[in-house]
């Protein structure tokens, strides 16, 4: 049958009308044959007759290739063609645009070509990318711009965007791929070039990223703070070509970011936090990753120097210095997260002045330190913290105020401690009634009778356990938990106190789990793996990495039993007796559509 009267309404005769779709795109008619308008139906496509009235075989070929060409452009309504292509990435869109000239002509003129360009590029790449930069005349804006390249390329890029007037840009990401700039340009160059295209974009840009740039932090920022006006969400992971990085800078003059809401801030210059914080009078969300942020005494003051913070995060950051210590006054109770993960020097007195104004809305706390921190946790245990849902704690401390700690958070649904735990945490565990998560790693056995009582009391909405390298882990404590209906994902990998018999009653009764972590083990044998395959039909993830008694036999019973079972992976790291071509084959043999073992040595 031929391909012309396929697309044909079957129940429409040969003459009649009907609204054909809409052939001009942006002021261009698309012609989809040779022949004169009288020579084809209304929908655009000649007809066999028609092309057969072709005067030469030329010519009707001519007229076939002609509308093949057109593709699904030509068909479809201009409004679906675009949400079509606003799907693909701005490399892709290129990519189309070398299928014809129909499809150049449309793309060149459709108004999303160049909202949004993504241009990364390579080491030595020649100046051809510069043509991704639409010439004014075009009409085209770019609204979104992502541009990775050397020193040089973006000077480029900038003083294109610039001399082109690309002035509605509203989000900018640069950066470097490349580990350091191996371009010989200056600092101070590049930096104009960049204020060139700031000083055409600033006012209106909402979204600014420097992603590895090397672009001096505090030079970049006292150009932002006058101009950018707009600006929601800045992202500064800088890299400062000096050895001798300022450790004295504060934000230049006395403007504000007033639309500021998230901040992130990952350079070697320090971040005066006392000076930045009171002017963004919206910020909602500050990180500081691997940065100096001043003396540790200011995290007393976060909320204090502004008002509107609900989100700290800060990890492997440094304090130095000495700031001043102002009285604490009273302030608008907002700070929903916090979270401290290896900050130099941290202290109880740092934490405990803010937790103890913020404890009607902390919802989220998470302290990881290597120094013992032995108060905090008691002003807690005081003041109770109501709202608190998620605790993650990776520091020594008294147990007992860990254990009151935790009954004085009731609405806590998702626990983590790296901490060695004892019956009275356990139990203070227990008492939790909305606990969904609980994650504690390298429990000790001074735990196992705290551990049988909180899996015989504990909480109807617990769905996750992750008890890992934890010694109270024993055969007994697994069968308890087995029994929990609620439970889906299981992890006791790295146990050393469980036995292949303890596992076998578990995966008797714990039909009901879909992700089983038992990684690790010596007692996970073939026995067990067949076990799995015929218990546990739930099951969808299973992870039995370094476990060494388990070998081929085993692994063929699961690939046998996943053709009818939900079971989808199998994570099987360093098992030596575990052939990763054998299993291939015998995945390919049962048809299966997708690898099942997933495995890397």
């Amino acid at each position: 049958m031929n391909k012309r009267r396929q697309i044909e309404p079957v129940d429409e005769p040969r003459g009649a009308k009907r609204q054909a779709y809409s052939h001009t795109l942006h002021g261009h008619t698309m012609k989809l044959s040779h022949r004169p308008e009288s020579c084809s139906n209304d929908n655009g496509i000649s007809s066999d007759a028609e092309i057969g009235a072709s005067d030469t075989p030329n010519e009707r070929q001519a007229a076939i290739d002609d509308s093949n060409q057109q593709g699904f452009i030509g068909r479809l309504p201009s409004d679906i063609v675009g949400d079509i292509l606003s799907r693909l990435t701005f490399k892709e869109r290129h990519q189309c645009m070398a299928v014809c000239k129909t499809w150049k002509m449309y793309l060149s003129t459709w108004e999303g070509m160049w909202r949004e360009v993504d241009i990364c590029l390579e080491e030595g790449a020649s100046d051809g990318w510069l043509q991704w930069i639409p010439q004014p005349d075009t009409g085209h804006k770019i609204r979104q711009l992502r541009f990775f390249g050397n020193s040089v390329q973006m000077k480029k890029a900038f003083d294109a965007l610039k001399q082109r007037n690309h002035k509605h840009i509203q989000s900018l990401v640069i950066g470097s791929f490349y580990a350091w700039d191996t371009v010989d340009i200056s600092a101070a160059e590049q930096v104009s070039s960049f204020f060139g295209l700031l000083d055409l974009t600033g006012p209106k840009l909402v979204n600014l990223e420097f992603r590895h740039a090397y672009f001096p932090a505090n030079t970049v920022m006292d150009k932002i703070f006058p101009l950018c006006k707009q600006l929601r969400r800045l992202i500064c992971e800088m890299e400062h070509d000096s050895e001798n990085p300022p450790h004295d800078w504060s934000p230049a003059g006395e403007d504000p970011l007033p639309c500021l809401t998230e901040f992130l801030w990952s350079t070697e210059i320090p971040l005066a936090l006392d000076k930045l914080l009171p002017r963004c009078t919206s910020l909602h969300t500050l990180t500081i990753e691997s940065a100096e942020f001043g003396d540790a005494r200011i995290l007393q003051r976060l909320d204090e120097l502004c008002p509107t913070l609900q989100q700290f995060y800060c990890t492997d950051a440094e304090s130095i210095g000495n700031l001043e210590h102002e009285k604490p006054s009273a302030t608008k109770k907002g700070l929903r997260e916090l979270s401290i993960d290896n900050v130099e020097g941290l202290l109880d007195d740092h934490l405990i002045p803010l937790i103890e104004r913020q404890y009607e809305s902390l919802e989220y706390l998470s302290v990881h330190s290597s120094a013992k921190l032995t108060r905090y946790w008691s002003v807690i245990g005081m003041v109770g913290l109501r709202r608190l849902t998620r605790l993650d704690l990776r520091h020594l401390g008294p147990a007992e105020d860990l254990s009151r700690l935790i009954t004085r958070c009731p609405s806590l649904q998702d626990v983590t401690l790296y901490y060695p735990v004892c019956n009275e945490i356990m139990n203070a565990l227990g008492q939790l009634k909305q606990l969904q998560r609980l994650n504690i790693h390298e429990g000790s056995s001074a735990a196992i009778e705290g551990a049988m009582r909180f899996a015989q009391t504990c909480a109807s909405t617990l769905k996750t356990i992750n008890f890992a390298h934890s010694r109270f882990v024993t055969d007994h404590v697994l069968l308890l938990l087995a029994k929990i209906q609620t439970l889906r994902s299981v992890i006791v990998g790295d146990c050393p106190m469980l036995t292949t018999s303890g596992i076998m009653k578990f995966i008797d009764k714990a039909t009901h789990v879909e992700y089983l972590g038992i990684d690790g083990l010596d007692a996970v044998t073939d026995q067990v793996l067949f076990a799995i395959g015929n218990n546990l039909v739930c099951l969808q993830e299973l992870d039995i990495s370094r476990c060494p008694s388990t070998t081929n036999q085993g692994a063929d019973q699961l690939i046998r039993t996943s053709k009818t079972t939900p079971l989808k992976r199998v994570v099987a790291h360093g098992c030596p007796n575990i052939n990763e071509h054998n299993i291939r084959l015998r995945e390919r043999e049962l048809g299966l559509s997708k690898p099942l073992f997933f495995m890397l040595y």
